[in-house]
């Protein structure tokens, strides 16, 4: 088995593996999200065995600079009883202790006691503590299709996004809610395939695709920064596994960062057709397999 980081490709694996193993998964811990959130924060402690191609393992740790966690030990159960677990756990040992960590905690739920003696078979105690946990009423991500009644709450958000997004060019912000809604639901809604990033109720992303061209992706201004552009992107990767284009202006620093981040690179610099004619930039994803 190989023991490596987690990339865009194993998304489907880790998915189904995680159903699998966690068929009760609550409602904050639903894997896509819970997987674009570990990777804009610590993406170097998601970590995967692999075998013939496929995922059969997964473990995540988390470090906050004084205790290593352990999350989602995970095994194909077809593929327990060979030491896997056990090498999944070592590897998020050894990345935890070159950042420092000294020590290592995790939570197992009261009555899984044959977890609990697989811990302690690894040097694990039961510790004489008592555990506390608060939900902080921070809103859930879900991403869903659009539908034709989400047109007037989706075109105020993404309007509200790309004017913020492009103060500099002047033709954008000078449509109007009636234009902006127009070109939406007659072209972006009728062209692309439209999913939405909500968050209790509120619509605050969304995602246009034209088979493999990222028309639009765009996060409300006051959500930006928390994870929900890379849920969107890792969507977009998922259902063009082959590959993705987009076009951005060049003077978007920030969604070039973005991008590049995710893998992107720049394929053709140029300028976008009247009456935008503002220079613009085209990159290009090249898939998960080559």
């Amino acid at each position: 088995m190989l023991i490596r980081a987690y990339d865009d490709g194993d998304e489907g694996d880790v998915i189904a593996l995680w159903g699998e193993v966690f068929p009760e998964t609550r409602a904050w811990n639903q894997p896509r999200a819970y997987l674009a959130r570990q990777r804009a924060v610590q993406p170097e402690l998601l970590l995967v065995g692999e075998r013939g191609g496929r995922v059969i393992a997964t473990v995540v740790a988390g470090y906050d600079g004084v205790r290593g966690w352990i999350y989602h030990l995970a095994v194909l159960p077809a593929e327990r009883g060979y030491g896997l677990g056990t090498a999944m756990m070592r590897a998020a040992e050894r990345a935890l202790a070159a950042r420092g960590c000294a020590k290592v905690n995790l939570q197992v739920t009261a009555d899984n006691a044959a977890v609990v003696r697989f811990y302690e078979q690894l040097g694990y105690a039961v510790e004489p503590r008592v555990s506390l946990g608060k939900r902080l009423g921070v809103a859930l991500l879900a991403l869903r299709p659009y539908r034709h009644e989400d047109c007037a709450a989706t075109v105020e958000m993404w309007r509200r996004s790309k004017r913020a997004a492009f103060p500099y060019v002047a033709v954008m912000q000078s449509h109007t809610l009636d234009d902006d809604r127009a070109f939406f639901r007659d072209v972006v809604a009728v062209e692309c395939d439209v999913e939405l990033a909500e968050a209790d109720g509120r619509i605050v992303g969304l995602l246009a695709l034209r088979g493999q061209v990222v028309d639009q992706l765009f996060v409300d201004v006051d959500w930006q920064q928390r994870g929900v552009g890379t849920l969107l992107l890792d969507a977009a990767k998922h259902r063009s596994p082959g590959g993705l284009r987009l076009v951005t202006f060049q003077r978007n620093a920030g969604a070039r960062a973005f991008y590049e981040h995710y893998g992107f690179t720049a394929l053709r610099f140029g300028v976008s057709p009247p009456p935008e004619s503002e220079p613009d930039v085209e990159y290009v994803w090249l898939g998960t397999r080559c």
